[in-house]
């Protein structure tokens, strides 16, 4: 009955006659017309999404050397650490970003006030909650600095003075990931994107400017770089209060703290599970082999991780809608959405795999290019794999499962760690690097595998549709690792795998205007 009534609205539309509601519809059926008319707010709100992820790539990518030059290969090293202990930190969030996203997107037809409460709300307990991992970071970072990572005593020194500012930087990180979920459940993902553009130039170019102009010590980058959070915070904070509105005092809602808090909890699982899947590899290499190996590490996977910006920027796009719609137009347009991805990122990856040694090269020298970059080969079949899962990934959360994604995270922990001291023990940072990939490649599977059983008996996202698109991408990283050392191999057998690559993602690649047509497709 229910997909009946969804029909008859969508012809009714198509027609230009006016939605009447049918008896017995629920109120998501009968908000189909305004999710159709805005279907197509999809692509643009994920080419938005990519253009304010592809102008930080750009800036990370320029200020790395300013870095190394500045600061030092083994300061920029233990840098590279610091922030992504932070990053982990950010877990004190507690969920309640994404459970901010999801609510205000449902609350769409709510009075101003009522989202103006569950911003309220979610911004309390994680300024509070983010003051109480400030101060575990501070002592957690004595322990780091001190006991883990192996460096001389006048670096631990340097990096013990700059704990207070980096644990400041917790609360910070905190309030300003609920005022970001507040905007992407309004979609305001323009204004989401400018503001991260500002802030990760705040926080990227000031720690250079004190480098260049006071010293080089890791105290004073760390303060610099926590007073540019600071100010790109404030500045959130106000054009959050614009675009809610919010107008009224700040107050506190027992409701939308239940709300919030049931949402966010498996998402807090995820929130701590995920990061540390991502932060371990380099807390480990730190540990084992030293601060340079993380260097060398940290380059290849910053660049290659970028590679996800498309993915990323698509499900950030997807989510409110996803949350929005029923099961079937969800599942509806994450194929659709998989098809796409898959037809961007895999050509993309080749074209990553065949260029990345030359650029590393070209940016960070010949002498760190030779061990980052078959580092950057391996990753790079991570990203591919992790970059599809990404669709069926949020599909669950925004679909009220958001309890599956997490209860496989805690299932991969102990393995990747075993994989990750093996491989590290076995092949260095090439061992560590394939311990990531193929966590990754696990990780995928079972989302994939989840989704598809919760989706029926509609079709979601299939895994199973990617094998050309895998194939692709593998070929040419392991291309990368071993032959592609002669060049004219690189040249020849490179470029024609970019050319068929680039052939079979235009076949295969959704029709011409799909977004718009999830609200004229068959029930």
């Amino acid at each position: 009955m229910v997909d009946q009534s969804v029909n008859e609205f969508l012809k009714r539309r198509r027609r230009g006659s006016d939605f009447v509601r049918r008896p017995g519809a629920s109120r998501r059926d009968s908000d189909h017309r305004f999710i159709g008319s805005r279907s197509s707010r999809i692509g643009r709100n994920t080419a938005i999404n990519l253009g304010g992820a592809i102008i930080p790539l750009l800036l990370s990518l320029a200020t790395v050397p300013a870095y190394l030059h500045l600061i030092g290969e083994t300061r920029y090293g233990i840098l590279a650490i610091i922030w992504a202990v932070l990053g982990y930190f950010s877990v004190f969030d507690l969920g309640l970003s994404r459970a901010t996203a999801n609510q205000i997107a449902r609350m769409r037809k709510e009075p101003p006030a009522a989202r103006e409460r569950v911003f309220w709300t979610a911004l309390g307990i994680n300024a509070s909650v983010g003051a109480i991992g400030g101060a575990i970071l501070f002592f957690v970072g004595h322990l780091l600095i001190e006991d883990i990572i192996t460096i001389t005593p006048a670096l631990r020194s340097e990096a013990v003075a700059g704990l207070p500012w980096l644990a400041a930087a917790v609360p910070l990180t905190t309030v300003t990931l609920v005022i970001v979920g507040a905007l992407e459940g309004n979609e305001r993902f323009l204004a989401v994107n400018s503001l991260a553009i500002v802030g990760l130039a705040m926080f990227q170019l000031a720690p250079l400017a004190y480098a260049q102009w006071v010293d080089s010590s890791l105290g004073g980058l760390i303060m610099s770089a926590t007073f540019g959070l600071a100010t790109s915070t404030a500045l959130s904070f106000c054009v959050a209060a614009v675009v809610l509105p919010v107008r009224g005092r700040p107050s506190f809602d027992t409701d939308a703290f239940g709300r919030l808090v049931r949402y966010g909890g498996w998402v807090t699982i995820t929130g701590l599970v995920a990061p540390l899947l991502t932060v371990l590899d380099r807390l480990v290499i730190g540990n084992v082999l030293g601060a340079k190996a993380v260097t060398r590490y940290t380059i290849a996977f910053a660049l290659v991780s970028r590679a996800q910006i498309l993915s990323q920027s698509l499900a950030r796009a997807v989510f409110p809608r996803f949350s929005m719609l029923g099961s079937s137009d969800a599942a509806h347009v994450s194929r659709q959405s998989l098809r796409a991805l898959a037809a961007i990122a895999t050509p993309l990856t080749v074209v990553g795999a065949v260029t990345l040694e030359p650029f590393l090269q070209v940016w960070v020298g010949d002498d760190i290019a030779s061990t980052s970059a078959p580092v950057g080969a391996i990753l790079l079949m991570g990203v591919w794999v992790n970059s599809m899962a990404v669709l069926p990934f949020v599909w669950l959360q925004a679909q009220g499962r958001p309890d599956l994604p997490a209860k496989f995270h805690m299932v991969e922990l102990v393995p990747y760690i075993g994989g990750l001291i093996l491989g590290l023990q076995v092949a260095g940072i090439y061992g560590a690097a394939w311990a990531w990939s193929c966590r990754a490649a696990v990780d995928a599977v079972l989302l994939f595998a989840a989704a598809r059983r919760i989706a029926k008996p509609t079709k979601v996202a299939d895994w199973r549709h990617l094998a050309h698109g895998a194939l692709f991408a593998a070929s040419t990283c392991v291309a990368a690792l071993t032959i592609f050392q002669i060049p004219v191999v690189r040249l020849g057998l490179g470029g024609a795998l970019v050319g068929v690559s680039t052939a079979w993602a235009w076949r295969s690649a959704p029709p011409e205007g799909w977004l718009a047509k999830v609200r004229d497709r068959p029930g």
